[in-house]
């Protein structure tokens, strides 16, 4: 310990962190195809017909059933009686 600093070593390659990354973004950014812009909806999904969601049902004593989408209008209706 003479107090001098090591100076690093170099092999005379640059430094990966800065330029590595560089020339690896550049070689990916070369092989990108542009996307299509369209989406055929007909074929998306390998054809699979497109239906809409529907809201959880609960079977009710006397076989009806009761969507529980309607629990959110009642609990606010309970709970503005219950204040």
């Amino acid at each position: 310990m003479d107090g001098s600093r090591a100076e690093p070593q170099t092999d005379g390659r640059a430094d990966r962190s800065t330029t590595g990354s560089a020339v690896v973004s550049e070689g990916i950014r070369s092989q990108l195809t542009v996307g299509e812009d369209v989406i055929d909806t007909s074929t998306w999904a390998g054809s699979i017909p497109q239906v809409g969601g529907t809201a959880p049902h609960v079977r009710m004593p006397g076989g009806r059933w009761f969507n529980l989408l309607w629990l959110v209008p009642i609990g606010f209706v309970g709970l503005i009686v219950a204040v």
